[in-house]
């Protein structure tokens, strides 16, 4: 309607003394008019009601008019406690669709309009229930009418489902779309967090600079008696192990009637001989020195003499026993990796120590026999030796 509405209309809409049709005009009236509003909250019939219900000992609370005309300011403040809690609630509602008319301004004038507006007569009706429960009513979302109906419909944002899961040990790991990695222990620190994450995007792991002295050109042993080409050490070489009395291993050399294992230091100087053997391995007796780069040859005895490996070309057997320090970060780590493969893989690969993450990826690969990442992994540790 063009024209504003009489003082006599006004009454009338407060009393709700109108028709549907007239009701629903004077409110979209009052909605665009802040003069109607004020001329229509404040007479002095609403004033003398105020102070009548106020002054009374059996008053009732503020209905809803007089609750928005205090919560506009236009009435002062209310001395009622129960009232006083009314008009803050309606004044937070107010706020929050300030906040969003910032953001948004049409869906927000929209969704005022449209809502709080026509409804605010229920409200009032539902005095007995208090404004506050009222309020409550007013701000739940709409019944879904389909996607993409109306306004205010909320949306569900689908999830789109992981590009990978895996099972390790007890625990699921879950990698997204984006790369992140979900399921990994609470309190793990950021920087394994990476690194795990990556290791699962590329598919490998990078080769250890703590390997970077053991993997070196090929170097003159003891001795000057040349080796077949079958035959020669199996391990440890080009590594660092956890164990101070590593098991070495070695091919077996046809005709040959013993075998002798002899472990020298970055000198050259002898620190461990296995005597003569008849089997194809040999654990020391006594333990070896951590953290120094050591050396291994094995002789066998034949009928043609003694057959020494690995010589010229083929590059030194080197290794390394892990120093104390990293064998604590370790274990420091398997106590909060909730037995993930994936994780003490990663750092004994770090260390340096390939065989026993080639181990760790090995379990994993139990676990997940068709994850061809892990079969990746796995292969990432079997670089070729110079």
């Amino acid at each position: 309607m063009s024209d504003h509405p009489s003082r006599d209309a006004l009454g009338r809409y407060r009393a709700g003394d109108l028709a549907p049709a007239e009701l629903l005009a004077i409110d979209a009236h009052l909605a665009q008019c802040a003069e109607c509003r004020v001329h229509g909250l404040t007479s002095l019939d609403a004033n003398r009601e105020l102070r009548a219900a106020l002054a009374s000992s059996h008053a009732t609370h503020l209905d809803y008019e007089l609750l928005e005309a205090y919560t506009d300011g236009l009435l002062g403040d209310s001395t009622c406690e129960t009232c006083s809690e009314d008009v803050g609630d309606l004044r937070r509602v107010r706020a929050e669709l300030s906040l969003e008319a910032a953001s948004s301004p049409s869906p927000a004038e929209s969704r005022w309009a449209s809502r709080w507006l026509p409804w605010r007569g229920a409200i009032g009706g539902l005095a007995a229930l208090g404004a506050a429960a009222a309020i409550a009513w007013f701000v739940a979302p709409e019944p879904d009418s389909g996607p993409g109906v109306g306004e205010g419909v909320p949306i569900e944002v689908a999830t789109a489902p992981p590009r990978l899961e895996l099972r390790d040990g007890a625990l699921s790991l879950a990698v997204g779309a984006n790369g992140s990695l979900a399921g990994l222990p609470p309190g793990l620190p950021q920087e394994m967090r990476q690194r795990a994450e990556a290791a699962l995007s590329s598919g490998r792991l990078a080769e250890s600079p703590a390997l970077d002295n053991l993997r070196g050109p090929a170097g003159a042993l003891m001795g000057s008696v040349t080796a077949a080409p079958e035959f020669g050490p199996l391990g440890p070489a080009g590594t660092v192990v956890e164990s101070d009395r590593p098991t070495f291993r070695w091919t077996a050399r046809q005709g040959a009637s013993a075998y002798r294992v002899t472990v020298f230091d970055s000198r050259f100087d002898e620190l461990a001989d296995s005597g003569e053997l008849t089997g194809t391995e040999w654990t020391p007796a006594k333990p070896l020195p951590r953290g120094v780069i050591l050396t291994w040859q094995i002789t066998a005895k034949t009928d043609q003499g003694l057959l020494r490996a690995p010589v010229p070309p083929a590059p030194e057997a080197r290794f390394r026993v892990a120093d104390t320090r990293t064998l604590a970060d370790i274990d420091q780590l398997r106590g909060a990796a909730q037995g993930s493969h994936l994780l003490l893989a990663i750092a004994y690969n770090e260390a340096g120590m390939s065989e026993a993450a080639a181990a760790e990826l090995d379990a994993l690969r139990k676990q997940n026999p068709e994850a061809a990442i892990v079969a990746a992994l796995s292969d990432s540790l079997r670089p070729s030796r110079p």
